[in-house]
């Protein structure tokens, strides 16, 4: 019975830390990023996810960040993990400026490449660009992300879970579950590119791939668990 409990243990800590979570409980869609959009936001600590989609290169969408309840300023950008983004360059991502209220400047570009899963919408995203500042001393921020391609993306900010109070105002609409699907599900028109079919279906083959060896695993270990406590009823008997 001990092998038992500690086999079910592990199969527990599989599942969690199988999942990485995008800390975002205030979904907004962008409704028009094809010329330059300002969206405010009246406390950056609080938890928001905005997903949006540049239709072409040098396309901006600024957040005015306009007050801290906490000295902490954090934010990324997100893809789907999804063609085509998902095979994008790096030089073909956003990438992101952030301007202090003391006007310093500061330059990021889309090195990252964390891949995980968020439950709530059912998504496969990748973290492109990742900041986060526990001793943001300034009172205002604001961050502009500019396009290098049409290209599906979430900015993600905060980290306070705050449900029933609004801190969002601009081009924006909220978004629940079904809406993220529809932005999820969408194909953006891409340029012509001769290997751009064999570049999909690799990327297809490897997400298949992600998803499949974690079911295979739990299943396996699953089987080992009821194999072990069989084995030790027919012992007692």
């Amino acid at each position: 019975m001990k092998r038992f409990f500690i086999l079910s243990i592990i199969l527990t800590s599989f599942f969690v830390v199988s999942v990485d979570k995008i800390y975002a409980h205030q979904p907004y869609e962008i409704k028009n990023s094809t010329d330059q959009t300002i969206i405010e936001l009246s406390d950056a600590t609080v938890s928001h996810a905005y997903y949006g989609e540049f239709f072409s290169d040098q396309e901006e969408v600024i957040f005015d960040l306009k007050s801290f309840s906490a000295p902490i300023l954090q934010f990324s950008i997100l893809i789907p993990d999804k063609s085509p983004e998902n095979i994008f360059s790096q030089a073909e991502l956003p990438e992101v400026k952030l301007v202090t209220d003391s006007q310093e400047e500061i330059d990021f570009l889309p090195y990252e490449r964390i891949g995980f899963y968020e439950p709530y919408s059912r998504m496969n995203l990748i973290r492109v660009i990742t900041y986060k500042n526990t001793n943001y001393n300034d009172k205002s921020a604001r961050i502009i992300v500019k396009s290098n391609k049409n290209c599906r993306f979430v900015f993600s900010v905060g980290y306070k879970e705050i449900f029933n109070r609004k801190y969002s105002s601009g081009d924006t609409v909220e978004l629940g579950s079904s809406g993220m699907q529809t932005w999820y599900s969408k194909t953006p028109i891409i340029e012509d590119n001769p290997n751009l079919e064999e570049s999909l279906d690799i990327k297809e083959e490897e997400s298949s791939l992600r998803i499949i060896i974690p079911i295979i695993s739990v299943i396996t270990v699953s089987l080992v668990v009821l194999f072990l406590f069989r084995n030790k009823i027919l012992n007692k008997s």
